[in-house]
């Protein structure tokens, strides 16, 4: 329900793109946490709710982009067949992508796509990784230098996690 609120409060699409931010952020991170953290018990049935969470980070991004058109009164097919609305110059370029990476993710996240895409689901989630770059340069180009430390958190606990370092057993 919260992402369509947009619609009522398309000035605030800042803030839809804030509770995207950490929802994607408390996804990639929570299972390494879980790992690295093994004495922290609340973590490992946080990690059951990944996939609710990132549906919400995926559908905040669209009222993000939503809330942005609007404002700005600007007609969506003409943006997105824009060249320079894709420029990597420009923050709205990356989030342009980290927009692209994040529908197919949005599409997918039902138990019958697991179904039916099989071993290929969890490659196609891969996606997550660059939506969440994605997202996290679009952030930094506006002057968030917190987007940063989210990704430097990620990057090191997924490296911790990978490598099976337990820091709290």
């Amino acid at each position: 329900m919260l992402p369509l609120t947009v619609f009522w409060f398309a000035g605030e699409f800042k803030f839809y793109a804030q509770v995207a931010w950490w929802a994607l952020t408390a996804v990639l991170l929570v299972r390494p946490l879980a790992s690295v953290f093994p004495g922290l018990k609340f973590l490992r049935p946080l990690v059951m709710f990944r996939r609710e969470v990132g549906i919400l980070a995926g559908t905040m991004v669209l009222a993000h982009f939503v809330g942005f058109l609007m404002v700005n009164g600007i007609n969506v097919f003409e943006y997105i067949f824009v060249a320079r609305s894709w420029s990597l110059q420009s923050f709205l370029g990356w989030g342009l992508f980290g927009l692209v990476a994040a529908i197919p993710l949005l599409m997918t996240s039902s138990k019958w796509s697991m179904l039916k895409l099989g071993k290929w689901w969890k490659v196609l989630h891969k996606l997550t990784y660059l939506f969440f770059i994605f997202g996290g340069v679009h952030i930094y180009l506006q002057g968030e230098e917190s987007a940063i430390i989210s990704v430097v958190a990620v990057v090191v606990f997924k490296l911790l996690a990978h490598f099976k370092v337990k820091l709290w057993a």
